[in-house]
């Protein structure tokens, strides 16, 4: 038995701004450094992960992806900002820190109840 939790963080009215999907499209961007590479690798379709995008740079309050527009033939970049990189890395230490707490209660919680409780 394997404990699992999902992992979202949310703007002050509720709203998420970044999920394990997103967290995927923003590692994925930092890596190709194109919106329209990035969200082909993940299987997605340009107008979804432009919708992100727009979405967490919304919802953080700061940009955490620009793009810069390429020339007559095409062909822009897109970055992640300071912020940007900074949320990777704390969704990244993030999950890793609850996946190690889940791990340790796992095992505690488990060992620690009665085999029957109902005749206890």
């Amino acid at each position: 038995m394997k404990i699992k939790s999902k992992i979202w963080i949310e703007d002050n009215e509720g709203k998420t701004i970044i999920s394990y999907g997103k967290y995927l499209l923003l590692k994925e961007i930092s890596k190709t450094h194109s919106l329209s590479e990035s969200a082909s690798n993940l299987g997605l379709s340009f107008r979804k992960a432009w919708i992100m995008i727009k979405t967490m740079n919304e919802r953080a309050g700061t940009p955490l992806v620009i793009t810069k527009k390429g020339g007559a033939g095409g062909g822009g970049e897109t970055f992640l900002t300071p912020e940007g990189e900074k949320l990777i890395q704390f969704f990244e230490i993030l999950n890793r820190e609850v996946e190690h707490l889940t791990g340790s209660f796992e095992k505690v919680i488990w060992d620690n109840l009665p085999s029957n409780p109902e005749k206890e």
